[in-house]
């Protein structure tokens, strides 16, 4: 769980620091791509929740992963029209993420 987070933090701060000249014209090399199809599919077990992830720069879609179950009753898998009820879960994922990375490092910060 805290590797998820961890993951989940350092990505969202890396990629929110990204700009159109670190992809040159918002197109990913294929190493870029698989990078992120690992990081994105990590921690999504063989029939489990997934996620639904996507990059979206000068409102264009530049990435997009699908992983996973939306619904086990009818064993629904998270594709792209899967819709989510997201309301303001970022500010709680960041802020579990914080504290667990004080958590780990409590002298480094």
């Amino acid at each position: 769980m805290k590797r998820r987070l961890l993951a989940l933090f350092i990505t969202t701060l890396l990629f929110n620091s990204f700009n159109s000249s670190t992809f040159g014209q918002g197109e990913f090399t294929i190493r870029q791509l698989q990078l992120l199809d690992s990081i994105s599919t990590q921690d999504v077990p063989k029939y489990a929740p997934g996620i639904a992830t996507a990059i979206i720069q000068n409102g264009k879609t530049v990435y997009e992963k699908c992983a996973g179950f939306a619904d086990f009753a009818d064993s629904s898998l998270i594709t792209q029209d899967t819709r989510f009820n997201l309301a303001s879960n970022r500010k709680q994922f960041t802020a579990l993420a914080v504290l667990t990375l004080i958590d780990e490092f409590p002298n480094k910060l």
